[in-house]
């Protein structure tokens, strides 16, 4: 998915498709929230990564959370610092704040 410009910030936000979860048809499956992330390892959440330099810059620490907002909309996310990723670059993934997908996923 092409990368969101944030004006004033100089960052950009890529929106990925979960491994596991895909666009969060998979998100009532807890099999697939157990299965890790290929480059992260992080399992049964969403996160935000960010460079460590614009962590950094930032302020911001590992497992930090942060509020983004956007076209009437705003989310928690707790904060996962990515080596190799550019720093003008933060990622997340689709599929998660869902409220009524089942027992497992709701609120995921």
């Amino acid at each position: 998915m092409p990368a969101k410009s944030q004006a004033g910030t100089g960052l950009s936000l890529a929106l990925y498709a979960n491994v596991a979860l895909y666009d969060g048809t998979g998100a009532n499956n807890p099999w697939l929230q157990e299965l890790p992330q290929p480059l992260t390892a992080v399992t049964w959440d969403n996160y935000l990564s960010l460079a460590p330099e614009t962590a950094k810059k930032l302020g911001l620490a590992e497992n930090d959370v942060v509020e983004m907002t956007g076209e009437g909309r705003s989310a928690k996310i707790p904060v996962h610092i990515q080596p190799g990723l550019h720093p003008s670059v933060v990622t997340g993934a689709i599929g998660y704040g869902r409220r009524a997908v089942g027992q497992i996923g709701d609120g995921a």
